[in-house]
């Protein structure tokens, strides 16, 4: 849930530019126009339509409140089911959920969520101040600051996997 409404800045002052650090970048704008142009008329949408597009907060409370009840009846399910005794189908109810399964996993992640993000931004920030764009170190810090998820989501492969292959 990163950013949420707050400004990166506002959390960490480390990150504000400052007079003596930030250089100010000019960057050359050009724009250009196609000879051709299509323009498509639609109609207005009704309130009801716009209003049915998304979830309501009703919606998405319900949405809180059912996984909720997935989680707490997936875990007492595991409390009380030996391994050996799982069923195809008691794993598939797990799919998805695995995150809330474990308090660890659970407190863990959105700090890490947050590092993973602030650690691209932050080597963005180290580029622009020295006029570079280097993708290729956004993409190995990116990658290195997401091996965690990765390993996990191919443990949990691995293990259903293993538990539900004929």
């Amino acid at each position: 849930d990163f950013p949420r409404k707050q400004r990166l800045g506002k959390l960490h002052p480390e990150m504000l530019p400052t007079p003596t650090t930030t250089p100010i970048i000019k960057m050359k704008r050009s724009a250009r126009f196609s000879e051709t142009s299509t323009m498509v008329i639609i109609e207005r949408s009704s309130s009801d339509e716009l209003r049915n597009r998304w979830y309501s907060k009703d919606e998405r409370a319900t949405f809180a409140i059912q996984l909720k009840r997935d989680v707490r009846a997936a875990l007492r399910k595991l409390d009380a089911t030996p391994m050996d005794s799982f069923r195809e189908q008691d794993f598939y109810d797990c799919v998805g959920i695995e995150l809330f399964l474990s308090r660890e996993i659970l407190k863990s992640t959105p700090q890490r969520r947050y590092n993973h993000v602030l650690s691209i931004l932050r080597a963005q920030s180290r580029q622009g101040l020295s006029h570079a764009c280097n993708d290729e170190e956004l993409s190995l810090i990116s990658k290195q600051s997401s091996e965690w998820i990765s390993t996990r989501c191919q443990n949990f492969a691995a293990m259903y996997w293993v538990t539900i292959k004929p």
